[in-house]
């Protein structure tokens, strides 16, 4: 029983790390009444209380450390109702007096003074250790300029730190109040930190100044949306969404307004559109929730499959002997192949042993993180980077669609079983024109007798060319067929496998792959025959020596990173990570409000050397440069990292220019923020006065 309990806490834990989608209940259903969750919390409480000493070694071992819910506060009937239909409410309700309390639209000249009111009312709101600690660190960053104050805040809006990110981007706006992207972002954050009221009146300057732009105007859509005006917020996203039509977050905000209004189906048409650009799981749960599936041609996949990922075409084997002489020389090379490929295969034998080993440590490790994540709130990505679009993308590769594949092995396995029934027959025709042809000439060979030798030699030689001619004519042709698909088949295995799988699960894979691969080629069937009685031996044999194909290896080209200062990203094939590189930054996080805490979503758009027509103004969600990433990310984990170029392979990456890395460095991009739709994490700043209005 203990065991049943203790994989149940095992399953919660996990399950609290993995991505959950939001529930939306049924009309009929209910929110849990105070005296429901007393009795929930009793019974999670009595089965840890209930472990044996053995099975908590066993979580410590893992670094779960099981909390106490004895001291866990309790909510009354109407916070419990409250707080429920705040986390399925989709589209705010108007909020008249927070709209008739924002300040007129700033001009150019008074739009520096504003947003410094802006700041030092937020930081009124701090708390004497959260102003110092803000002061604190950004003396450190402005120390070291090799940061910007702007990536700095970026980075701690990242890691869940909104009110220090909100300030440090305000004091960015005063230290450049030339810098439109500081500007912008600063207003983003506003938003998202439910300070609506603050950031449309700076939003509204920059449309005034820098129209159809797509970043102003999602932003200023889900200002409004966050306010509760509906219909000025579908304006303003609609135009986004005109301008650039995979806008993630303008339609991801368009599929909220849409199913509030209960239009099912214009919603998952938005939430599509969102997809497109910027997949997440939560996304592709909700579109089911609307009544779609997700395909493969609904989202965009950075890489080309390479015709022949393992390289497996290069690999060649010695001829099929279509005569007796050949049957002598290449009997030889195959000999010499079959040892050169068993040589190979104990060498990847012994590889495969290491890597099982290295695989099960790795799972071990990510087991135990993943087990800490769910303990410490912290994000934690349970699957490979592009497993979710590669299953979309990719699938078709090893998908026995229609037993379509099945259909083709069992057709070219029985060619071959048909081609070997009939080379028993060719066999026995061979052998019984064999003993006709000794009946022949047995009789006139010895002492004293006529001794056709090299006539019964010639003929002997006939039959038996005649016999390799047609087995390994057929059975060559057979095989091939079989050899192609599985060629093909393990290609496509191996190439899908390096995204759906973490890279030791994938070098295990890919190392079984290639010694399927070597004992297929080297267990082909192949006919030989030596020359007949009495043929002259002279002839040499050997045959020439020829070096086994090594492997292509299907190691991951793309390879993408940004650095903005205080954080760090990097990704490949199968990997995303970020880490907080706080350097010489002094930072001490003592907060004690949990919605300090939130994972604020946002996107990101970064450009590098823009090309000649670039527009003015913030970096717009269709970013076209030399350069460019994009990056999203919900209350969870970032969901999306992206890099592509538009110039040659000097900034090489998968897509055509070469399998250079790719590297943006932010503090020298352009960085823009789009604003997310979410409803989670409001609050935090939702009752400053930013209006002079009584």
């Amino acid at each position: 029983m203990k065991r049943y309990l203790l994989a149940f806490v095992l399953l919660f834990a996990v399950s609290a790390a993995l991505p959950q989608a939001p529930k939306k209940p049924s009309a009929k259903e209910k929110p849990p009444t105070q005296k429901e969750m007393d009795d929930m919390m009793k019974q999670m409480q009595k089965a840890m209380d209930e472990m044996s000493p053995e099975d908590k070694r066993m979580m410590d071992s893992m670094g779960i450390k099981m909390p106490s819910l004895k001291n866990i506060p309790k909510a009354t009937d109407k916070q419990l109702a409250d707080a429920s239909q705040q986390e399925t409410q989709l589209v705010p309700q108007k909020n008249t007096a927070r709209i008739a309390a924002i300040p007129q639209t700033p001009t150019v000249a008074a739009l520096p003074a504003f947003i410094s009111m802006v700041h030092t009312t937020i930081v009124a709101k701090l708390t004497p250790g959260e102003r110092t600690e803000a002061e604190t660190v950004y003396g450190s960053i402005k120390q070291n300029p090799g940061i910007g104050t702007a990536n700095g805040a970026i980075s701690f809006w990242i890691q869940s730190r909104p009110l220090l990110a909100i300030y440090l981007m305000g004091k960015a706006c005063q230290d450049e109040p030339e810098d439109i992207d500081n500007i912008n972002n600063y207003a983003a954050m506003l938003t998202m930190a439910g300070a609506e009221q603050a950031a449309i009146p700076v939003l509204q300057n920059l449309n005034k100044r820098f129209p159809n732009n797509s970043t102003v105007l999602n932003n200023l859509g889900q200002a409004w949306f966050g306010l509760g005006d509906i219909d000025k917020a579908s304006r303003y996203l609609d135009s986004a969404v005109r301008i650039y039509a995979y806008h993630s977050q303008a339609n991801f905000t368009k599929c909220l307004i849409e199913e509030g209004h209960g239009n099912t189906e214009a919603a998952a048409d938005a939430l599509i559109r969102s997809i497109k650009k910027s997949h997440s799981l939560d996304k592709e749960s909700k579109l089911r929730k609307l009544g779609k599936k997700l395909s493969g041609k609904d989202v965009d996949f950075p890489f080309k499959m390479p015709q022949d990922p393992l390289g497996l075409e290069k690999f060649n084997w010695p001829a099929y002997p279509m005569n007796v002489t050949e049957s002598a020389i290449q009997e030889e090379a195959w000999k010499s192949f079959i040892a050169d490929c068993e040589e190979t295969l104990g060498e990847l034998s012994r590889k495969a042993g290491q890597l099982e080993k290295n695989l099960v440590d790795a799972l071990e490790k990510r087991t135990k993180a993943l087990m800490q994540a769910s303990q410490t709130g912290q994000p934690f990505n349970p699957m490979p980077w592009y497993a979710p679009i590669a299953v979309l993308k990719l699938n078709y590769l090893v998908e026995d669609k229609d037993n379509g594949l099945q259909y083709r092995m069992q057709k070219s396995e029985q060619a071959i079983a048909d081609v070997l029934m009939k080379d028993g027959e060719w066999e026995n025709t061979r052998i019984a024109e064999e003993e006709k042809l000794s009946e022949k000439y047995d009789p006139l060979i010895g002492e004293g007798r006529p001794n056709p030798l090299h006539q019964y030699c010639d003929e002997v030689n006939a039959v038996r060319s005649k016999y390799l001619q047609m087995a390994n004519t057929q059975l060559q042709a057979a095989q091939e067929t079989y050899i192609n698909d599985q060629r093909k088949m393990l290609n496509d295995q191996v190439y899908y496998a390096q995204y759906i799988n973490w890279p030791e699960e994938f070098e295990v894979i890919k190392i079984n792959a290639k010694i399927k691969w070597l004992n297929l080629i080297k267990n082909q069937l192949v006919r030989f025959k030596p020359k007949g009685p009495y043929c002259d031996g002279n002839e040499d044999n050997t045959p020439k020596k020829s070096k086994l194909s090594a492997f292509d290896d299907v190691a991951c080209k793309y390879h993408s990173s940004a650095d903005i200062g205080i954080m760090e990203f990097n990704n490949d094939c199968s990997r995303f990570e970020g880490k907080l590189k706080l350097g010489k930054i002094t930072y001490t996080r003592k907060i004690d409000s949990d919605d300090h805490d939130k994972l604020l979503a946002a996107s990101l758009e970064l450009s590098v050397g823009a090309s000649a027509g670039w527009e003015k103004g913030p970096v717009q969600a269709e970013v076209k440069a030399e350069l460019s990433g994009k990056m999203e990310w919900n209350d969870k984990e970032i969901t999306n990292w992206e890099v592509t170029s538009e110039v040659t392979a000097s900034a090489g990456s998968n897509l055509g220019h070469g399998d250079q890395s790719i590297d943006i460095a932010g503090v020298k991009a352009q960085i823009g923020m789009n604003s997310s739709g979410s409803l989670k994490g409001k609050g935090l700043l939702q009752d400053i006065n930013v209006s002079n209005k009584k």
